[in-house]
């Protein structure tokens, strides 16, 4: 057998082993919040659009949605913002702070919790249209629903409103108005209670000074009561005590006997007449277009007591207003009480006593 030359050794074979560097996968993608647009923004779905939790758009926003729109813990301050939702439109704690805004609904409209409007706002809803804790609006302000209208406790307008339902139109808790307010229902138009609920407050006034008319209020009544008169000297017998202060009484209506606009009621309250050999009469309380006249002063030798008012009852108030007791003695009774006629050559002739003003403020 011949020899062979040595074969060379097979080549090796390969075997699989791990590649060294595999292209890792891209991440999902992970949505964050929009926070800041700086420009125009506009959102459009045909589902539910919700931006519960929206930061913020400095410029012009436009959001709609073929089913619900649901803005419920917003704080969007756009210049222009138009809202649209072709059902229903909740914007429940939103703070809204654009210059425009304009909202529209084809069902439902409600601002539950919504802040504050510094220009111009425009609502409209094909049914209900329900603001029930919107705070306030700085300009003007024009709300329509087909159906039902409602401001249960809303606050404030600073310049114009105008409000339109074909259906009911309800302020029950409205603040104030300090513009033009026009209002229109083709049904029911209710402002049941145009303040939230306060309790009637009485201010009494001994010194002349302005009354600051509380913004709650509807009405006031006005008391006054002019200052008592001065009692007469005595001689060889008594001197005659003065004559009380007269009182009277309005009901002021705001709105209709002041503007809502007036703020202030000045008002006078009438010293005591002076006492002497010619007694003074007692000066004039004041308010409101009406006068209580002072008292006269003692003008007879007699009876000394000076002559009281007695308490005097008007308007709203429970409570009947009082006058001060009748003077027995030289000491100086109020309101409106006349002074205590002097003894024998004079001795202990006294003044009269000052008047009084009281304002009532209630619902």
């Amino acid at each position: 057998m011949p020899w062979q030359s040595e074969l060379p050794p097979d080549p090796p074979k390969r075997i699989p082993g791990w590649f060294s560097e595999i292209p890792a996968a891209e991440p999902d993608y992970v949505p964050g919040w929009f926070e800041q647009p700086n420009r125009s923004l506009r959102i459009n779905t045909a589902g539910t659009l919700d931006l519960r939790a929206f930061a913020r758009g400095s410029t012009e926003l436009d959001l709609a949605a073929a089913g619900a729109l649901q803005l419920g813990a917003s704080q969007i301050e756009p210049r222009e913002l138009f809202l649209h939702g072709n059902t229903d439109m909740q914007l429940a704690a939103s703070q809204i702070e654009p210059r425009g805004l304009n909202l529209t609904a084809a069902a439902a409209l409600s601002l539950q919790a919504a802040a504050r409007y510094q220009a111009a706002l425009q609502l409209a809803a094909a049914g209900t249209l329900s603001l029930p804790a919107l705070a306030r609006m700085a300009a003007v302000l024009g709300l329509n629903a087909a159906a039902t209208l409602s401001l249960p406790a809303y606050e404030r307008q600073l310049r114009n409103l105008g409000l339109s339902a074909s259906g009911s139109l309800t302020l029950a808790a409205l603040a104030r108005m300090a513009g033009a307010l026009n209002l229109s229902a083709t049904a029911t138009l209710s402002m049941a209670s145009g303040f939230p609920a306060v309790a009637p407050v009485l201010s009494p006034f001994t010194a002349s000074g302005d009354y600051t008319i509380p913004w709650w209020c509807n009405k006031i009544d006005v008391v006054v009561l002019g200052g008592g008169g001065g009692a007469l000297n005595g001689g060889f017998t008594n001197g005659a005590g003065g004559k009380a202060g007269q009182w009277n009484a309005i009901t002021l209506t705001r709105g209709i006997s002041i503007p809502w606009t007036q703020l202030l009621i000045p008002f006078t309250v009438g010293a005591g007449g002076t006492h002497g050999a010619l007694a003074g009469s007692g000066g004039a309380s004041s308010a409101a277009g009406i006068s209580g006249s002072g008292g006269a002063g003692g003008s007879a030798f007699g009876s000394q007591p000076g002559e009281s008012p007695g308490n005097y009852s008007f308007g709203a108030n429970p409570t009947p207003y009082p006058g001060g007791p009748t003077a027995n003695s030289s000491t100086i009774q109020v309101p409106g009480v006349g002074g205590y006629g002097g003894g024998l050559f004079g001795a202990g002739a006294m003044d009269g006593g000052r008047g009084q003003v009281w304002f009532y403020a209630y619902q």
